[in-house]
């Protein structure tokens, strides 16, 4: 998520939840999805400058990175391009950093759709991986033979071949 100070949250929104705690420090209530969090960047070169510093310092210690979490849901206030902006620069600054590093994108739970927008805005070449949380389904069996995770599969093997090489897909 997006730290306060560089979420694109828009100022009425953000001044409607300032609260006071209990010892009269302005907070804002929600962590996560619920808060600030949930917004994209309001500045690419503010995201990017983090990134390369968190690149940086964990180079060696973490080996793999997502880009969001079901940014096809409501757990993100972007759309699909801010999505596909934040994965390009990360991807960019990942490999310029610690080229070693796996980046994990889509991390959608309402596929195919969300992934074929995103694959057609160019997210395919800025992801070592794709994610997809077949776990969100009622019933991953029963999906996959009304045909969601059939209609996947059949949709990594198209972008494999349209990319060149093998998309690993990550659950």
């Amino acid at each position: 998520g997006t730290p306060r100070w560089a979420s694109s949250m828009p100022k009425q929104e953000l001044d409607s939840l300032r609260k006071t705690n209990a010892d009269g420090y302005s907070v804002i209530p929600g962590a996560g999805w619920a808060g600030t969090a949930a917004y994209p960047p309001s500045n690419m070169a503010d995201f990017e400058g983090f990134l390369r510093q968190m690149f940086k310092r964990y180079k060696g210690k973490i080996t793999a990175y997502e880009c969001w979490n079901e940014p096809d849901t409501t757990h993100f206030k972007g759309n699909a391009e801010q999505y596909v902006e934040m994965l390009k620069t990360m991807y960019r600054v990942l490999k310029e950093e610690d080229p070693g590093a796996i980046l994990v994108g889509g991390v959608g739970s309402g596929y195919p759709p969300w992934n074929t927008k995103i694959f057609g805005m160019g997210a395919g070449s800025s992801m070592d991986a794709l994610s997809i949380h077949p776990y969100c389904m009622l019933d991953p069996i029963d999906d996959y033979h009304k045909g969601a995770l059939g209609q996947f599969e059949t949709f990594v093997k198209e972008k494999e071949k349209e990319l060149g090489h093998p998309l690993p897909v990550w659950a």
